[in-house]
């Protein structure tokens, strides 16, 4: 049996779903994790320009945190995000949305001035770096 192959020429529509790409925006999570087999949709290639309507954020395990004092809005972090999660105001980065991040690492990779750092998921803020050679503090009754 030979594997079905795709000639974009004769059939350019044959993966194309028509219809909505978009999901209900008051779905939430919950609602997803509760859907029946039934539910899902069936596979499909939607059109380009639909990813704000999907919420991915919840599978990653760490995430970018970034540091505006850090930042020279290089727009590296930008242009490399192939989710959109890094938020631009006024040609300037904001911070990032969640909402789509997949934790994919990029755009630290991407910074060259360590305005953008990976962490746990848990992880709320950056904390300042600890020196190796800094001595610890001394309290009084230790």
């Amino acid at each position: 049996m030979s594997p079905i192959k795709y000639n974009p020429n004769t059939d350019p529509q044959k993966w194309v779903k028509s219809g909505p790409t978009s999901i209900d925006p008051d779905l939430t999570l919950e609602d997803f994790e509760n859907w029946t087999v039934d539910q899902y949709p069936i596979g499909m290639v939607g059109e380009a320009g639909n990813a704000d309507a999907y919420y991915t954020g919840a599978w990653r395990h760490e995430k970018p945190l970034w540091d505006p004092a850090i930042c020279t809005n290089c727009m590296m972090c930008w242009i490399n995000c192939a989710d959109t999660a890094v938020i631009m105001e006024n040609q300037k980065v904001c911070g990032i949305n969640y909402n789509h991040c997949k934790g994919c690492g990029v755009c630290p990779h991407e910074c060259r001035f360590g305005a953008l750092k990976m962490v746990p998921e848990h992880v709320n803020h950056l904390e300042p770096e600890q020196s190796a050679e800094a001595e610890p503090e001394i309290t009084e009754g230790a």
